[in-house]
């Protein structure tokens, strides 16, 4: 009777304790769910700098790795030992005040958290970062074009940003490259620092004429290595037509040895033009700050890589005095260029298939192929690579990948990297020879 007794207390003591630990762990379970999707913004951002900040500021506490790791331990002593009720450590849901130091940065807030005992200085991630963190020197060319560089060492590859966009745009993406390679990339006419004037002119023969300048000043500082030519977006058309114009020159051919064309298909270029319009028309004409310029690119998707926004984004915007305050307003009104658009994407494909030497495309989705290409490419006259989760902007938003398809591009197609090499393959051929080229991690 008495060990039936206790066994039956001892069966509805484990019953109770069970109970109790479930509903006090899915009690704790809510409630980090509720922190960590409060941050999160919704699909299709309205942006809002105010909704932003305090959002901002929340996940920004929550993520905080004292504060995380504090979470932890309590759920871990709560595994063992007597059951006992936890307060759980979140963050205040509330916004946090500033304190009186900190009133000269806005983007700066105080939080206080009682796993630290007091207070910490968290930091803005939509600070703007420096050229000079990723590339190693930059230099003004007589006509006020600005030459960016990264890498002593072969191949070279020469880099073409979009309409829009800057040589930063290649940044995160320059000092991959690096281990392997040198990055040289330029502002085109009235984009990022250039000083170019009669910047509106943004004809494809134009922005020819300019490359083939500027390529030509590069190859004097870098005589002795093979090129790789590289294009983004309209870049990626210049790229073609540029190299299809310069290939068929005797005092290229050993120099140029691929070409990578980075989102841009003529067809489905083509198809979207008529839209342009609209969707140019729906972005913000100016922001307040720099950060908020990087904080709506990286909240409506535009760019996808905060590290990559910090430093790609401020190039595109200028200072301007309004209503007595300064503002940042795009420095290139797309719209101006308007007559320019057919031009930039008529004629890419057959300019992109035209040439005979290794190429590769890059796309974000493989649905944007044309029927031209995705011809061409079951031909297997050129090499297609695809990167998932990414946007327009992939050499940005997954930088790493994209250095990592670079380089298998320069092993599969046994490129060589500068004129030893180059001489070494014209003495071996194709079958025997491997380039010298330096191994790439993904660190």
């Amino acid at each position: 009777m008495f060990f039936t007794k206790n066994c039956q207390k001892l069966f509805n003591f484990n019953k109770k304790f069970h109970i109790r630990k479930y509903l006090i762990i899915k009690q704790m379970s809510n409630l980090l769910k509720q922190a960590l999707t409060k941050g999160k913004p919704p699909k299709q951002p309205q942006f809002n700098e105010d909704e932003e900040n305090q959002e901002e500021e929340e996940k920004d506490t929550f993520e905080d790795p004292t504060t995380q790791k504090a979470v932890h331990q309590e759920f871990h002593h709560f595994g063992s030992g007597p059951i006992r009720a936890v307060p759980i450590g979140l963050p205040p849901m509330s916004k946090p005040k500033q304190s009186e130091e900190n009133n000269s940065d806005p983007n700066s807030i105080e939080i206080h958290s009682r796993f630290q005992g007091g207070t910490t200085k968290a930091p803005n991630q939509f600070a703007p970062s420096k050229w000079s963190d990723y590339f190693d020197s930059m230099e003004f060319m007589e006509n006020g074009t600005p030459i960016y560089v990264c890498g002593n060492q072969g191949p070279l590859f020469f880099c073409m940003h979009g309409a829009g966009d800057s040589a930063c745009s290649f940044a995160c993406l320059a000092k991959e490259i690096k281990q392997y390679g040198t990055t040289v990339a330029f502002d085109y006419r009235g984009h990022g620092e250039s000083k170019i004037e009669s910047s509106d002119d943004l004809s494809m023969e134009t922005l020819i004429e300019d490359t083939q300048v500027i390529f030509d000043h590069v190859l004097k500082k870098f005589p002795d290595m093979c090129v790789i030519i590289v294009g983004h977006s309209m870049g990626g058309s210049v790229a073609s037509k540029f190299t299809q114009k310069i290939y068929e020159q005797e005092k290229y051919k050993d120099i140029v040895q691929g070409l990578i064309v980075i989102d841009v298909v003529e067809g489905t270029a083509i198809e979207a033009l008529p839209f342009m319009e609209s969707i140019v028309s729906k972005r913000p004409q100016r922001f307040d700050s720099i950060e908020s310029a990087i904080k709506w690119h990286t909240r409506t998707n535009q760019l996808r890589n905060i590290e990559s926004a910090r430093v790609s984004v401020p190039p595109k915007f200028k200072a301007v005095e309004k209503d007595g305050k300064t503002v940042y307003e795009w420095k290139v009104d797309l719209m101006k260029s308007e007559k320019y658009w057919l031009g930039w994407f008529k004629g890419l494909t057959s300019s992109f298939l035209g040439i005979h030497i290794p190429k590769l495309l890059m796309l974000a989705e493989k649905e944007r192929m044309d029927k031209e290409l995705t011809i061409a490419q079951m031909q297997g006259k050129f090499k297609l690579v695809v990167i998932q989760d990414v946007g327009h902007y992939m050499q940005e938003d997954n930088f790493k990948k994209t250095a990592f398809n670079l380089h298998l591009f320069l092993e599969n197609f046994r490129i060589p990297v500068d004129k030893v090499d180059f001489d070494l393959y014209k003495e071996q051929g194709i079958g025997k020879f491997h380039p010298n080229i330096k191994p790439y991690s993904m660190k």
